[in-house]
């Protein structure tokens, strides 16, 4: 099975990467869903169920390969691990706080990230008038999804019940921006390993760091723990299997596609978060949220491109 997956992708190189990439898409949306229907469950919990769930299908369906791999990419798969860990901890907590849709589009913006670091830090590319423009307006974009209080006040929405819950929902755009950041990092580095480590050892670094930093964070969130309900249980266990199907096509597209292309099929990600936001969680989405989405996402493709 696996000969014939590997000899259709070989023959289909341009179309098989989209699909992957595709297919994370819609399960990563599937995965901050789940996570909106066990309001009563810590976020770092259910990423504790799906990351122990991870290694467990790992060491039944694919010992032979995850305890195989050159050693000298050992400290590469460490810090894929690390920096995966700390921005789905930030993801995940950033989706108990805000709208998905609103999360997704803020964990997007990693490829202006890579552009800023190839121009500061590497001194790969240079910060051209173009990329500044680009830059800028993506700002407004953030801004408007953040909609701070002098906005609010502006625009004559402000009332007390935007004051109230702006700190939440501040901390929730400021989590999502940081899971940007190391998701930049991440695409990197599993380009980086493509060739020479096999993909299921990547995600198990990755399942390892998100059993050990959740239980970590939990000490400072204090958010109560709880022994899930039966119904809390079944969707706990598909956010465990949407999750770790995310990640299996997420890296899967990056090792057979172009890094550029497929951040762009990528997008589709946002998409599929607002039409579960809105069909199935019957979420009422901000103007401005749809306005800044539109704009973040835009900067995004053009930047990519």
């Amino acid at each position: 099975m696996n000969q014939l997956i590997q000899e259709l992708e070989c023959r289909h190189s341009t179309v098989f990467p989209i699909i992957y990439s595709l297919l994370s898409s819609l399960f990563f949306a599937l995965t901050a869903l789940t996570i909106k229907l066990v309001p009563e469950v810590a976020p770092t919990q259910v990423l504790y169920v799906r990351s122990l769930f991870t290694i467990i299908m790992l060491k039944w369906i694919a010992k032979d390969k995850i305890d195989s791999y050159p050693k000298k990419q050992l400290n590469k798969l460490q810090w894929r691990g690390l920096c995966g860990g700390l921005g789905t901890v930030a993801w995940f907590w950033a989706v108990g706080l805000i709208q998905s849709s609103e999360v997704i589009v803020l964990s997007k913006i990693s490829p202006l990230w890579t552009a800023l670091i190839a121009a500061y830090i590497t001194k790969t590319d240079r910060l051209t008038q173009k990329l500044l423009i680009i830059i800028i307006l993506c700002i407004i974009g953030v801004i408007l999804i953040a909609r701070p209080p002098f906005l609010l006040q502006i625009l004559g929405e402000n009332n007390e019940d935007e004051k109230n819950d702006y700190d939440i929902h501040m901390l929730g755009v400021i989590l999502a921006l940081s899971a940007s950041i190391t998701q930049s990092i991440v695409q990197v580095i599993i380009s980086n390993l493509a060739k020479s480590v096999n993909q299921m050892t990547i995600l198990q670094y990755f399942s390892l760091y998100t059993i050990v930093l959740p239980m970590l964070f939990q000490l400072y969130n204090q958010f109560p723990l709880k022994f899930p309900t039966q119904k809390e249980w079944v969707f706990l266990l598909l956010n465990s299997a949407s999750g770790g199907l995310a990640q299996f096509f997420m890296n899967r597209c990056f090792i057979l596609g172009k890094l550029n292309k497929m951040s762009l099929v990528g997008q589709s990600q946002v998409l599929f978060s607002y039409f579960f936001d809105i069909v199935v969680l019957n979420e009422r989405i901000n103007s401005l949220s749809i306005i800044g989405s539109i704009l973040v996402c835009g900067c995004l493709i053009s930047v990519i491109l």
